[in-house]
């Protein structure tokens, strides 16, 4: 295979405790992975097991305690800084803005750094099956239409990497199912790498290439789990007996290590 985009070494995480309550917390402990190009990969866990956390360090929003993520160019092993499209479960979409205006906004705060390309910010739209609704307000959006926004704005600027923090956790089951499928016709039609947090079973083994489960106290890997099931996937695969094999597999897994 070839080189990782991301490599994770090692990454521990521990939150110092307060002067009244002086123990720490080691949140994470020893996590380590690679991801390659155009890879779907999802961290599975249950809450409390960092993945949350472990995508802020991988972002570069908070910093580990020990360890270090690397994150290697398109073409060659060398280190550059990191280019992510973040997308968190809350669509954090500006109310006086129209959805168009809030794809465009990571422009707006690169300055110069890169230059709005509309003609792709309006591809994306029509991707996330959104084209029509670029004028609309946030407020004149159902929940799902929000993400899909909140996915375009995270895809607006071309990063190479995706990153979705439980991005369709709050929707209702429907919903889920619908962008789902959606973001496995954007993921493909994009070549994006992803790493997307859940905690939903079946949904990591619908999406992935391959599965990091992680455990709790501290948060670690309990396994790197390969997803061998044929692409394309629509919601006849969740009927086949490898799917429920997987899904099996995993819950008992997860239910061990408690």
């Amino acid at each position: 295979m070839n080189e990782p985009v991301v490599s994770v070494n090692n990454i521990s995480k521990i939150f110092k405790g307060s002067k009244k309550k002086a123990k720490d917390f080691v949140a994470l402990e020893n996590i380590s992975f690679d991801v390659f190009k155009g890879e779907f990969v999802s961290l599975l866990g249950p809450s409390g097991c960092g993945k949350s956390t472990l995508l802020k360090i991988i972002s570069n929003l908070i910093p580990s305690t020990g360890g270090k993520i690397d994150i290697y160019n398109e073409n060659e092993t060398e280190k550059k800084i990191p280019q992510f499209g973040f997308v968190f479960q809350d669509s954090v979409l500006l109310p006086w803005r129209t959805a168009l205006d809030n794809a465009l906004f990571p422009f707006e705060i690169m300055s110069n750094k890169k230059k709005a390309d509309e003609k792709h910010v309006k591809r994306l739209f029509e991707l996330a099956k959104l084209n029509g609704f670029e004028d609309s307000y946030p407020r004149q959006l159902s929940g799902g239409m929000k993400q899909r926004v909140a996915i375009v704005r995270a895809l607006s600027y071309n990063p190479e990497i995706l990153l979705m923090d439980e991005p369709f956790g709050a929707l209702d089951a429907i919903t889920r199912d619908e962008l789902n499928n959606l973001l496995l016709e954007i993921w493909h039609s994009t070549k994006k790498t992803i790493l997307f947090v859940t905690h939903s079973i079946s949904e990591a083994v619908y999406l992935s290439d391959r599965i990091i489960v992680m455990g709790t106290k501290p948060g670690r890997v309990l396994e790197d789990m390969h997803i061998d099931i044929p692409r394309p996937r629509d919601e006849d695969t969740k009927l086949s007996p490898e799917f429920f094999n997987y899904v099996k597999k995993l819950r008992v897994m997860l239910k061990n290590s408690e």
